[in-house]
Formats: structure tokens, sequence, C-alpha cells
């Protein structure tokens, strides 16, 4: 019985576990090898009223032949009210992403992209293909939203590179700009003590002579 038993684990329960333990890692295998294409609006770091455009591959795996279910807006401009004129990436989309990799396009300002959405926003379908660890090129489809609705009152805040930019050229009052100022004013005030001290001292050289 023992050895009837022994006979079948070795014959049937052993190559199934093996089986099962080669599904279960081409499985995991075949996740990490499938992307994951995202698209959508952010308040740009660089640049105040300005919102960005982006689209991403968040996935594991390289992905190509990315089309979009309809035009995406960008550049279309305007903050109190739509400036009337913008373009779109095409519906054809772009040939390839690398896991990670994110694309970044100026997508406007809120009244012009909001004037915009409102024609062509809401679901967005993404289609590509992949190719898994052995097996041929495969389709996928992900979906999101177009929307900016949620960037609506989001404070806008500078980069530290646009607020050293500002601080040197002095486009707004800033540390840099007073501390500029007060130099030049002592460099001025130096300048006409020197002056003065000149002066002096050539009257008293002529008084001297005479």
């Amino acid at each position: 019985m023992a050895n009837e038993v022994s006979n079948y684990l070795a014959n049937y329960l052993a190559p199934a576990s093996a089986a099962l333990a080669a599904l279960v890692a081409y499985v995991a295998v075949y996740k990490n090898s499938q992307p994951q294409v995202v698209v959508y609006y952010q308040p740009s770091k660089r640049q105040q009223s300005i919102i960005e455009l982006v689209i991403e591959n968040v996935g594991t795996g390289n992905a190509f032949d990315i089309k979009f279910s309809k035009p995406i807006p960008i550049s279309w401009f305007g903050i109190e009210s739509p400036s009337g004129h913008g373009s779109y990436i095409p519906k054809s989309g772009i040939p390839s992403l690398a896991p990670g990799q994110r694309l970044v396009f100026f997508g406007g300002q809120f009244a012009g992209l909001a004037k915009e959405l409102e024609k062509s926003g809401g679901r967005l379908d993404i289609s590509y293909e992949f190719n898994p660890p052995l097996w041929r090129s495969k389709s996928a489809t992900d979906t999101c939203v177009l929307s900016i609705e949620h960037l609506k009152g989001m404070a806008s805040v500078k980069s530290m590179e646009q607020a050293v930019v500002d601080a040197i050229e002095g486009t707004n009052s800033t540390t840099i700009k007073d501390i500029r100022g007060a130099l030049q004013k002592i460099e001025k005030h130096l300048a006409a003590m020197s002056s003065g001290k000149s002066s002096h001292n050539g009257r008293a050289g002529e008084e001297g002579a005479g």
C-alpha cells in the first residue's frame, strides 16, 4: 500500500506540482512585462497658471503603436476666458513608451482647456501592443478620464528653479533684489565720501601753498 501511494505521488502529483509552479512563475513574469499607459493633466511646477498634459507608461513593459480613441487637447490657453486657439495630439498617437517613460506637453491654461474639454473631454481609451515573454505580440487597452476639474482652485506653486530666476532677475520683491539695492546705495555713499575727501585735500593743499 505504501509503495502504491509513493508511486502515485511520483507519477502524478510531482509533475502536476512542477507544472503549477511553472505556470505561477510564467504569470508573474507576464505581469512584469505588461505596460500600463495613463494620460492626465497636472499643474506645472515651473510656470504658474500653466497646466501640463502627461502621457506616461506606469507599467513594467514596453508599449508599442499607442493609439487614442479621440484627439487630446493641448495648448489651449486663457486664464479668465478661452483664447480660442489650440491643437491636439492626434488619434494616431505615439510610436512607443518604455517603462517609466513620460511625455509632458503644454496643456494650456484653465479657462482654455475647460472650454475645449467640454467638447472633447471625458473617457479616453488608450490601445497599444506589447510583447509578453514566450508569446506573440498582444493588444491591450487602458481607460482614463480627461478632466481638469480637480485642478480648480488649486494653488500654483513656483519651483525652486523659477524662484531663483525671479530673484536674480528682480521681477518681484525678493531678498536678493533688496540686497542688491542696499549694496548699490552703499557704493554710491562711499563714492560720495571719496569724492568729498579728495576735494577737501585739494583745498587744504592750495591754502598751504599760499
